[in-house]
């Protein structure tokens, strides 16, 4: 395939809205139907879809532009895990950025090639292995209906954070969409305010696909609360018309009822999206993002339940930290506190402990903190105090004769 462009041949569907938007709409078919009088039937079809599920979410590229029908040299170019509960009402999405850097067949790759290289299942089990959560199901979204998906709701409204103005004459395109609050978009500009990155004069996201995500989940966030709205409902036709032409799902049509008419009691507020990080590295002079375990480490907790929702904004950077070496061993802090700058750490302080002490412990006044630096430091007892006890800091770390320098 020969090289293109990727602002004129990529459209870089953002799915998660279409699957959370098909889901909610089998749930609205049904109660359409039904018109919600029968209620034994409706509670017996959320019993169905009761449990805890990940669901891979891909939006392919087009792949090459005179062989569209090929599937199989398309590329994920918008990669997401959704961790829905139905007990707890609470889903998590991890968007995974598509330069992530993997090895396929003994060759660096970026994670949105697995899938051309491997198949469906070879991008399940690197997701799998990244993130340690089984995948229940993949759901495809393609291209070609989100414009018509998009007009069958009414649009969207978002705000727009700068003027997005580009135009590319050989792909009929000409994205002109002015910075402004809570800007009405119809289904094209949905297109263009996804497929924007840069503007004519070269301005635009500074931080590239990462920008993207970010605009990503305000459009999330938007047909969320469009598709939660009464009015929904008497959009059922045209949306059905235009769902067989957007995704493409191995999870049965009784499935997505039952886990549309749950979805349908999801709160906004209980819904947590966040961004897998990297490191940017150049090899061979392509570019990528290298995953850290240690660096998303809040996330890895979050989606395995251990760690509560709030932990996945904590910034490393923003803690103030003090460790204290309760020993002998001359440079155990310096040593502890050259591990947490590694990790992210911006403000640590270091020093000696008044007294000694065999077991080491971290004090903290906010207890969601202990999910971020007892997995960075390996220790496990946590000693809540007051706010008074720690001064200016976060946290104080001291380490007792169990550390290991």
């Amino acid at each position: 395939m020969g090289k293109v462009n990727s602002e004129n041949y990529k459209f870089k569907l953002r799915i998660l809205s279409l699957l959370i938007l098909a889901i909610l709409i089998c749930g609205g078919i049904f109660l359409y139907k039904n018109f919600l009088t029968n209620k034994i039937l409706y509670e017996a079809d959320k019993k169905k879809a009761d449990k805890c599920i990940n669901v891979l979410l891909v939006g392919l590229d087009i792949g090459d532009p005179t062989q569209k029908n090929n599937e199989k040299i398309k590329r994920t170019d918008t990669i997401m895990l959704v961790k829905f509960n139905p007990k707890t009402k609470k889903a998590i999405i991890v968007s995974i950025p598509r330069d992530i850097l993997v090895v396929v067949n003994g060759k660096n790759q970026k994670i949105n090639n697995v899938m051309a290289l491997k198949g469906e299942s070879g991008l399940r089990k690197q997701i799998e292995s990244m993130l340690y959560q089984r995948i229940d199901y993949i759901v495809k979204v393609n291209y070609t209906g989100f414009r018509k998906m998009m007009d069958a709701i009414g649009g969207v409204n978002v705000d727009i954070d700068t003027d997005m103005k580009y135009d590319d004459i050989t792909q009929n395109l000409h994205i002109d969409l002015k910075k402004g609050k809570n800007v009405h978009l119809n289904g094209q500009q949905c297109e263009h305010y996804f497929r924007w990155r840069k503007n004519n004069d070269g301005s635009g996201l500074s931080d590239g696909d990462l920008g993207r995500i970010n605009n990503q989940h305000k459009f999330i966030e938007a047909v969320i609360a469009k598709c939660k709205s009464p009015s929904i409902i008497l959009k059922v036709p045209g949306i059905l018309k235009a769902l067989p032409e957007t995704i493409e799902s191995d999870m049965s049509r009784d499935e997505m009822i039952g886990y549309g008419l749950n979805l349908l009691d999801l709160k906004s507020s209980n819904i947590k999206m966040v961004t897998l990080k990297g490191t940017p590295v150049n090899i061979s002079k392509i570019s990528y993002l290298k995953y850290n375990e240690n660096s998303n480490r809040e996330i890895l907790d979050l989606i395995s339940g251990d760690a509560p929702a709030e932990v996945a904004d904590v910034k490393r950077e923003n803690l103030k930290i003090e460790v204290l070496n309760g020993t002998s061993v001359n440079g155990l802090a310096a040593s502890a506190a050259n591990k947490l700058k590694a990790d992210g750490y911006k403000n640590i302080k270091i020093g000696n402990s008044r007294s000694k002490c065999s077991e080491s412990v971290i004090k903290l006044k906010n207890d969601k903190l202990k999910f971020i630096v007892a997995n960075d430091t390996g220790i496990a007892k946590i000693e809540n105090v007051e706010a008074n006890d720690l001064g200016e800091y976060d946290a104080i770390i001291v380490l007792g004769k169990d550390y290991k320098k």
